[in-house]
């Protein structure tokens, strides 16, 4: 199945984090964006997006996706750590509650400490990550198939204290997908300042 065809019959918008709860239907303008963050051939996807294009919740239905369909495990970066564990909270939980067919791929769904869990999440064949890009620490010990990057402007230009840091954490991230048969990475945000943004940096 394409990503489009799993979203349309599996992912669920739930209460309280989307405008209309319900059966996901991919919009016209989301065919392309989401069918590329899935597509095999295409290894870096990145999109200099305008407000309420839904990219979150395309980029949660391709990451449950390739978890689910694909067996391939996930690292999301949001801009800091308290970011992070807030997307967890009001964009993932409340999906895979709405979702049977990730609980079923999840076998510690249930249980209380993975749903309180915000940094990581086991499923059968595939482990999802979340991270925030400020700590440099955040892009280590980490060996992924997919990467997704969320607001990636609101990313430093570069990871650790000032006349120490470690590098651009664009680069960084890319780096946790080393040796993957099927590398993925997935990049989007609003733009920001020109000369001085990580997406125009990618599209250039």
């Amino acid at each position: 199945m394409t990503g489009v065809e799993w979203a349309d019959k599996y992912f669920r918008l739930p209460e309280g984090s989307s405008q209309i709860a319900g059966a996901w239907v991919t919009q016209p303008l989301q065919v392309a964006l989401l069918n590329m963050m899935t597509n095999d051939t295409i290894k870096i996807v990145a999109i200099k997006k305008s407000a309420r294009l839904g990219y979150t919740k395309i980029m949660v239905a391709a990451m449950l996706y390739m978890a689910e369909h694909k067996k391939r495990s996930s690292v999301i970066y949001r801009p800091v750590d308290d970011e992070s564990d807030e997307f967890v909270v009001d964009e993932i939980d409340p999906v895979i509650a709405e979702m049977p067919i990730i609980q079923k791929v999840f076998s510690d769904w249930s249980t209380k400490n993975e749903k309180n869990n915000s940094s990581k999440k086991v499923f059968q064949g595939a482990t999802l990550d979340f991270r925030g890009a400020t700590s440099p620490g955040n892009f280590r010990r980490l060996t992924k198939q997919c990467l997704f990057g969320d607001e990636v402007n609101g990313w430093p230009r570069e990871v650790g204290k000032a006349g120490k840091g470690e590098g651009n954490p664009i680069k960084l991230a890319l780096q946790r997908l080393k040796g993957a048969s099927f590398p993925k990475a997935v990049f989007g945000t609003t733009p920001t300042v020109a000369g001085v943004s990580h997406i125009s940096d990618l599209v250039s």
